[in-house]
């Protein structure tokens, strides 16, 4: 008798991870109600209640967030129902385990749905609305930041929680209230690609400020980014945001705490270049090319450096080095010829720029400094040749065409 129910058991937990499977997969094949029947199914014959119930909340938020951006798609139920039956599901799968932060993040998304149907069922009167954005917000909203900072609070170290917030508070163009939570999901995670607001060029400078205490606060403590990696960061964010200055005791710091950080490196001896520091520059990007010596990035900095110092015949093989590395790297063929060029080898220099257009046709920069060589040089022939090969080609013909108006293009060689 235990043998029979022990395999009737197993037989029914067997059958309900069967059904949650084909639910999964119908899921993404975007039948939603047909996903949902596998789910209920799978319930029916005991499958695992915690993770079905859960899988179904994600169907019906899924279902919402797709009405919400336009898409015509078949819901599992109107919208209303949905947000019940999530409600529902979330309620009860937190009353058995109030502790786990991913049912709380659902908790939010559900009340920012409540707050989404709102919106799209009211009509919007302006002489109600106050002119701070956060008195405006729905008690739906309140509660949807607050499901995310219980989220948060139980997992201090998952930084998407935080940035959650950030948007929330973003979305309404409050960054002071965004800035805490900010600061938290940089020391989280002390990687900026994974915090998109702070990519954006018009970057406010409260965020700013608190994106440097989040990596101060990272590099102070344990974590699994290494620090020279935390420091080389937060030394090209400041300095993708333009506060150079600020940017290089960071990547400083960075070179110390990893020698052999090829990235710390090299983007210190670039900015150290973008300030004239042509000495300091030339050293790290040495530095660079023995860490990664297959990188012509390097070498390109290194002859700008000797340029600079007006060593032409050290910036020519710095440059021809780069070559070697990376035969079609656009900018060298650029910096090489100029560098031909202010030495006076100009058939050299000449066959740079050439070779450029033959191995970037499609480029634009390319035909323009092509032609700007043959202007410097007076050479009529060269550029009205350049000049026919140009309005040969879309969309190139389009952009240089000014260039090339006066030319007498039946001029052969």
């Amino acid at each position: 008798m235990l043998l029979l129910t022990e395999t009737v058991y197993f037989t029914c937990r067997c059958a309900g991870a069967i059904l949650r499977l084909r639910g999964e997969r119908t899921f993404f094949s975007m039948d939603l109600p047909g996903s949902w029947r596998n789910y209920q199914a799978a319930l029916e014959w005991g499958g695992e209640r915690d993770r079905i119930e859960t899988d179904e909340a994600e169907l019906l938020l899924f279902g919402l967030d797709q009405i919400e951006t336009g898409m015509k798609i078949t819901a599992a139920f109107p919208a209303k129902e949905s947000i019940q039956r999530t409600f529902d599901l979330v309620a009860g799968r937190l009353r058995e385990s109030p502790g786990t932060a991913y049912h709380w993040s659902l908790a939010a998304d559900s009340f920012l749905q409540v707050d989404a149907l709102r919106l799209r069922e009211t009509t919007l009167d302006l002489a109600t609305l106050s002119e701070n954005p956060l008195d405006n917000f729905s008690p739906a909203r309140w509660r949807a930041i607050a499901a995310l900072e219980t989220a948060s609070h139980l997992e201090p170290y998952n930084y998407i929680y935080q940035d959650m917030l950030v948007d929330l508070f973003l979305e309404v163009g409050r960054p002071i209230e965004a800035a805490p939570y900010c600061r938290r999901a940089v020391a989280s995670y002390p990687v900026t690609w994974e915090h998109k607001y702070l990519l954006g060029e018009d970057l406010d400078p409260i965020l700013l400020e608190a994106a440097i205490q989040g990596f101060e606060d990272a590099r102070a403590r344990p974590s699994l980014v290494p620090r020279g990696a935390i420091e080389s960061d937060a030394g090209r964010f400041l300095a993708d945001h333009g506060k150079i200055e600020r940017a290089i005791p960071y990547l400083e710091d960075a070179v110390r705490s990893d020698p052999d950080l090829y990235e710390a490196h090299f983007y210190l001896g670039a900015y150290l270049f973008g300030l004239k520091r042509y000495d300091e520059a030339s050293l790290r990007m040495h530095d660079a090319s023995r860490i990664h010596p297959d990188s012509p990035d390097p070498n390109y900095y290194l002859g700008l450096c000797e340029m600079q110092r007006g060593d032409l015949r050290a910036a020519i093989e710095e440059f021809q080095g780069g070559r070697e590395k990376d035969p079609a790297l656009l900018k060298l063929f650029f910096a090489l010829g100029d560098a031909l060029e202010k030495a006076d080898r100009l058939d050299e220099a000449e066959r740079q720029f050439v070779a450029a257009t033959n191995v970037h046709p499609e480029s634009i920069e390319a035909w323009g400094f092509l032609l700007d060589f043959y202007h410097r040089r007076h050479d009529a022939r060269g550029e009205t040749r350049s000049c026919a090969e140009v309005l040969s080609r879309k969309p190139i013909a389009d952009v240089l065409r000014p260039r090339c108006t006066g030319f007498d293009l039946d001029i052969h060689p």
